[in-house]
């Protein structure tokens, strides 16, 4: 029996066996897999690079840029995309708009302030020596000024408990007039008189708060003297952290000159073909971090000036 009988005879079933072979040919086909195209993941290098204490600024203009217009020149790329901190440079935005607006309130002003630019030139000597600061904070600060005025009134106080023992003298005077009229003038009297009391026991009120008077006497006098040290100890401390910061911005300064020098060096060899992109991008990074470094020493400078002239209370420069 050939298939094309069964075929002809049995048309129904020819029908069902045609489409049960389409319903499983279209099953097998869905859940066929892709072997003929496999995933296939085009050439990528990524290149990352670290600056540390570089801001966002920095980074780009240091490093990137120069990394970009090396990369470019590889034979072959076709596609060349950077992204350099852009959620930090986002982030230092932010905190720099608030500190602004914190300045402004600090100084007592409605919205942002900018701060003014630091002087580049060279921390100035004190016009004073240490002896000299010294004296002026324990005769002229603002401590030493609270500190003394507490002790006398303490000592005040320790002299008014002891009146207590003296005796007391009250004198005083009485004066009367009677008659019809609204300004009586027949008959007056009048009166004075000298009181003396001399308490003897008033059940040791008197010793107790002479006894406090005294201790608070003491205990300001001993406050004074060690507000009169500690200012001599903040002295030097202020006085010679000033002169080590001068001289570290000094430091930095010539570090940022060779680091400069540095970097012409480099990039004069870079052109000649005498070194790598590397040594370039190292001494970029040297000079970055040697102007950072200025940075931070004249900051150290004004905070260390500051905190002299807080302890004297007033100001050594005109500005």
């Amino acid at each position: 029996m050939k298939l094309s009988d069964i075929s002809i005879r049995r048309p129904v079933l020819t029908s069902m066996m045609s489409v049960a072979l389409v319903l499983f040919g279209a099953i097998a086909f869905l859940r066929l897999p892709v072997r003929e195209f496999p995933d296939v993941d085009p050439p990528v290098v990524s290149v990352s690079t670290f600056l540390q204490g570089a801001n966002p600024r920095v980074m780009e203009s240091a490093v990137t840029d120069i990394l970009e217009e090396e990369l470019s020149t590889i034979p072959g790329l076709r596609t060349l995309t950077r992204t350099t901190a852009r959620v930090e440079l986002i982030r230092q935005e932010a905190r720099l708009k608030v500190a602004r607006y914190q300045l402004g309130r600090r100084v007592g002003l409605s919205g942002p302030v900018d701060a003014a630019s630091l002087d580049t030139l060279a921390a100035p000597g004190l016009p004073i020596s240490e002896e000299q600061a010294m004296a002026e904070a324990v005769r002229e600060s603002p401590d030493a000024v609270l500190a003394r005025a507490n002790e006398r009134a303490a000592a005040a106080q320790f002299r008014a408990a002891r009146g207590s023992y003296l005796p007391r003298i009250d004198l005083f005077g009485q004066f009367s007039a009677f008659d019809d009229r609204f300004f009586p003038a027949a008959t007056t009297r009048s009166a004075f008189g000298l009181s003396l009391s001399w308490p003897i026991w008033d059940n040791a009120a008197r010793e107790l708060n002479v006894a406090r008077a005294t201790t608070a006497r003491d205990v300001s006098r001993a406050v004074r003297n060690d507000t009169e040290l500690a200012l001599q100890r903040d002295v030097v401390e202020a006085y010679e952290a000033y002169n080590a910061a001068r001289a570290a911005a000094d430091l930095a300064a010539n570090a940022v000159t060779v680091a400069g020098e540095n970097l012409r060096v480099q990039q004069q060899r870079y052109q000649a073909g005498a070194t790598t992109i590397i040594d370039l991008i190292t001494a970029q990074v040297s000079l970055s971090e040697a102007e950072a470094g200025l940075v931070q020493a004249r900051q150290g400078t004004r905070l260390a000036l500051s905190g002299l002239e807080a302890i004297l209370g007033r100001r050594l420069f005109q500005y």
